[in-house]
């Protein structure tokens, strides 16, 4: 299991800055020393709070940007090969392919936005506003999964030096073939209502959710099918996106 993260946040003169950073040997823990359940329902409760309202017929509706909630971001560094630059392996990445779910160094961001937003749209994870359906990319993507994908087609990441041949993969049909269908996946988790976290989402515990105002009834019923899917969480083993 990847190491978990810790957040250095400190103040600066436009307000207040936030960095990912490797983790301690004893990392801060905002909710505990249990922390599966807990985190889960934070980051569900962060999302929820993003969630479009009312949106009309063939719109998005009112869709809020705000900056990466924080149990999010700790979710999001808990992912598979997610400590690492998904394509040259530089350590402690702070930008993120929406479009492919994965994050990436300042220098493979640049070649991201040389490929241009059809194909690879850039968010820096601590300075830009996210959006609730940006969030749910990063949390349902990875790098290691994207890693495995591109592994299977024969596109495996090169040498640092190498980074514009890397960068070509992103060109190629098996990358408009994972854009398109994590994109899809996206968009029927987020229908599904409340995010129970990744493995619940590929083991189908979804079926027809929605996302109304909790009654206290409903909000126990919540917290204890969330805790039964982070105890299966050992025995769930997902490769790529389950449609």
């Amino acid at each position: 299991m990847p190491p978990r993260c810790s957040l250095d946040i400190s103040s600066s003169t436009d307000g207040i800055s936030r960095r990912i950073r490797p983790p301690s040997s004893q990392p801060h823990r905002p909710w505990g020393e249990h922390p599966s359940a807990t985190l889960l329902e934070m980051a569900s409760d962060e999302l929820e709070s993003m969630r479009p309202h009312n949106p009309p017929s063939g719109g998005d509706g009112s869709c809020p940007l705000r900056p990466f909630p924080l149990a999010c971001l700790y979710l999001l560094r808990e992912i598979g090969g997610n400590g690492a630059c998904v394509d040259c392996g530089e350590a402690d990445p702070q930008w993120a392919s929406v479009t492919y779910g994965a994050l990436l160094c300042l220098r493979c961001c640049g070649r991201h936005r040389g490929l241009g937003v059809e194909k690879s749209f850039v968010r820096s994870v601590t300075m830009d506003s996210w959006s609730h359906s940006q969030i749910l990319s990063m949390l349902e993507g990875g790098n290691d999964q994207l890693g495995r994908f591109f592994d299977r087609h024969g596109l495996r990441r090169r040498k640092p030096e190498d980074g514009n041949t890397t960068t070509e993969r992103y060109r190629t049909g098996a990358a408009r073939f994972y854009r398109h269908h994590l994109a899809e996946h996206v968009n029927n988790v987020s229908k599904m209502g409340l995010y129970l976290g990744r493995e619940a989402n590929r083991a189908g515990a979804h079926k027809s959710r929605v996302a109304p105002s909790l009654s206290k009834k409903q909000g126990d019923a919540r917290k204890k099918e969330t805790k039964d899917c982070v105890q299966q969480r050992e025995e769930l083993s997902v490769e790529g996106l389950r449609h």
